[in-house]
């Protein structure tokens, strides 16, 4: 899953410099967000401290690339660079969708970014475009790439002939943008034909078909719904001839066999069904393929589960008499196509037998918002759930008393069509524990640490949970604070890189945690869904796979903070006094004002000192050296190390220390004080 595309080793005008601690990468758009299988394009990643690049990650298999160094002119000033732009080239059988995308630099890593694989050509939007008399004119079909300005509109003009049927999507949540797109079909004479804001299905990306009745020019008008913008308010408006598909019925089809899927979406002309072969693979993995007509222009992607045994319902099934009779194993897949319906399922269970049943459908793409109620042969209710802890409803029930049992499943809103689907899973037992990590990215200096939050949702183990990395480079990290204890929901990991990382270097890593319960152990992965959310203005589900795991970038060495003065002269340890002190002094730099501890390494036998900390915000601290009082006289090399932490980084710096056993009255004589 996880491919370097490119690394471009040393670059001439890159340099090293060791700061405090390196500013990481962010980017904040890419342009162009889409690429065509089989073609070379040049992309650019905008952003913040996107300077000393070194290499280009992304989840897409089989991608060539090659960075392209701005200019020497436009390379002067490297804390100034905003722009990285790498020349790449994707496989022609590269399959269609939404894939990972960062930056990495010799500062470390970018946050995510999102790169469409698209089968329409792509088309950048001009400058001057916002208004009716300088609309850009469009040859269909194609993908044009364009970003909306503060109170303006982008205007795009083309020809249709009377029959030609036109689908218009518009992308921008979907890939990461702060965009909330309104899209306005007008005809010659002004008038509005078709007004486009939020899709059921799409979210804020609105999309529609038209069906023209004359031939004629026409307007598509493009605007943010609050008429905001500026170059990060980034869309994909998709015009062609492809079909609004939202995802294929059932939702999931069993590894390792054919699954016979009906694709379900708006205003669809008839598609035929689809045998897709479902491959082995990790359970809940999705598998995108595209769905085109056959004389179309463009595609559309769906996701397909890689599931197990999946039952469908059989209609009629609203009333207790009409419910389909499923086994309470595996998943059942339904939709609601018409108003006012509700699909019954009936199934027996035994007395203590536990029965956990898992609403999937927005997360799988499709539109529906899942309630679930539990009832018995009687029609009592036994439980009844919605969404529930970021989930679509989890009933997690064991059951008095054998018998017949009924589950009844319906959209809260009573809303209905064809893409009103689901898929409910159906197990004996459910996670003790879900993780959640509290970012999508860490950056660490080289040899350095990065801290890392783990949140545990505690369902039915109250207990410690163990927490280690997997991943390239995992098993040379070292850990610390990877325990969440009993009774606690969350710990602060510290993980230190391997030394041997050099700047820019870069791992994909997944936290996994483990519970011994019993004789079984739980293990869980986190998820970094909700710090991907965050990175992807509000995207609700971002591509499944890349929230089951978190990049690792690697900086330029911390920037030393501390450091000791050598005392002056030799320690004298007068005979017969049993003790000596000294004054070390620290030198505080780059703002630290932390404690920083010390202790004295290569003590003679017999001899001691207390650990001593200079104080926050202090220079200076005294250690106390102690040892027997009829020591002989001689000569001792001593060393004194320091130790702080600033900003989760440690820093240990050492100075040498004399230690010189002297005899009583020469300890008096250099103590007096000299005559003026």
């Amino acid at each position: 899953m996880n491919r370097f595309v490119a690394n471009v080793g040393a670059i001439a005008y890159l340099f090293a410099a060791a700061v405090l601690y390196a500013a990481p990468p962010n980017v904040t758009h890419v342009v162009p967000a889409g690429v065509m299988p089989g073609q070379s394009t040049s992309i650019t990643l905008h952003g913040e401290n996107v300077g000393q690049a070194v290499a280009l990650w992304t989840n897409l298999p089989g991608v060539e690339s090659s960075f392209k160094p701005p200019e020497p002119a436009a390379a002067k000033d490297k804390t100034d660079v905003t722009s990285a732009t790498f020349q790449i080239k994707v496989p022609k059988d590269a399959p269609l969708g939404a894939y990972g995308l960062r930056l990495v630099t010799r500062n470390g890593v970018s946050n995510l970014r999102l790169l469409v694989v698209d089968d329409l050509p792509t088309v950048r939007e001009v400058k001057q475009h916002s208004t009716v008399e300088t609309a850009q004119e469009i040859q269909l079909p194609a993908v044009v790439e364009g970003a909306t300005e503060t109170e303006a509109y982008d205007f795009y003009k083309f020809r249709a002939t009377a029959g030609q049927r036109l689908s218009v999507e518009m992308v921008a949540r979907r890939i990461g943008s702060p965009l909330d797109p309104v899209v306005r079909l007008i005809d010659s004479r002004g008038r509005e034909l078709i007004y486009s804001d939020d899709d059921p299905a799409t979210g804020p990306d609105g999309r529609f078909v038209h069906r023209f009745e004359a031939e004629g020019d026409y307007l598509l008008e493009v605007r943010d719904v609050r008429y905001q913008g500026n170059s990060t308010y980034r869309y994909r408006l998709r015009l062609g001839d492809f079909p609004l598909a939202t995802a294929p019925f059932p939702l999931a089809g069993c590894v390792a066999s054919t699954a016979r899927l009906t694709i379900a979406g708006r205003d669809l002309d008839k598609l035929p069904p689809v045998d897709l072969l479902i491959p082995p693979g990790s359970a809940d993995a999705e598998i995108a393929f595209p769905v085109r007509y056959p004389k179309g222009q463009g595609s559309a992607v769906v996701h397909v589960l890689r599931g197990g045994l999946e039952q469908v319902e059989f209609e009629p099934n609203d009333k207790p008499e009409q419910a389909t009779a499923i086994d309470a194993t595996g998943a059942i897949n339904g939709r609601f196509e018409r108003a006012g319906d509700r699909d019954l399922y009936t199934f027996t269970a035994d007395a203590k037998q536990r029965i956990v049943f898992t609403g999937q459908a927005r997360s799988l793409g499709a539109p529906t918002d899942l309630f679930l109620r539990l009832l018995d042969d009687k029609g009592t209710q036994l439980a009844e759930v919605d969404d529930t802890e970021g989930e679509e409803g989890v009933i997690d029930h064991t059951f008095a008393a054998k018998g017949t049992y009924r589950l009844v499943v319906e959209d809260l809103l009573n809303a209905s069509g064809p893409d009103r689907l689901y898929r409910i899973e159906i197990g004996a037992t459910r996670a003790p524990f879900a993780l959640a990590a509290d970012g999508e990215r860490y950056n660490a200096p080289q040899a350095g640490v990065f801290a890392v939050k783990v949140t545990a949702t505690r369902r039915s183990h109250k207990g410690a949970i163990d927490l280690s990395l997997a991943g390239a480079e995992a098993e040379r990290c070292k850990l610390s604070g990877n325990k969440i204890a009993e009774g606690k929901n969350d710990t602060t990991m510290l993980v230190t890189v391997p030394a041997d990382m050099p700047p820019g270097s870069f791992a994909v890593l997944s936290i996994v945690g483990q519970a011994k319960i019993g004789e079984a152990t739980a293990t869980a992965s986190a998820t970094s869904l909700a710090a991907l959310r965050t990175a992807l203005n509000g995207l609700n589900y971002p591509p499944a796979e890349l929230t089951r795991d978190v990049a690792i970038g690697i900086g330029p060495k911390f920037a030393d903070f501390i450091a000791l003065e050598k005392p002056a002269a030799a320690v004298a340890f007068p005979q017969q006094s049993g003790e000596a002190t000294v004054s070390i002094k620290a030198k505080r730099m780059n703002k630290f004002d932390g404690p920083i501890t010390l202790k004295v390494e290569g003590l003679p036998p017999e001899f001691s000192t207390k650990a001593a900390t200079i104080a926050k915000g202090k220079d200076t601290e005294t250690l106390t050296i102690t040892g027997p009082k009829n020591i002989a006289l001689g000569k001792f090399a001593l060393r004194v190390v320091a130790s702080a932490t600033f900003q989760d980084q440690p820093q240990s710096t050492v100075i040498e220390l004399p230690l010189e056993i002297v005899p009583p009255a020469k300890a008096k004589a250099s103590a007096k004080k000299p005559k003026e």
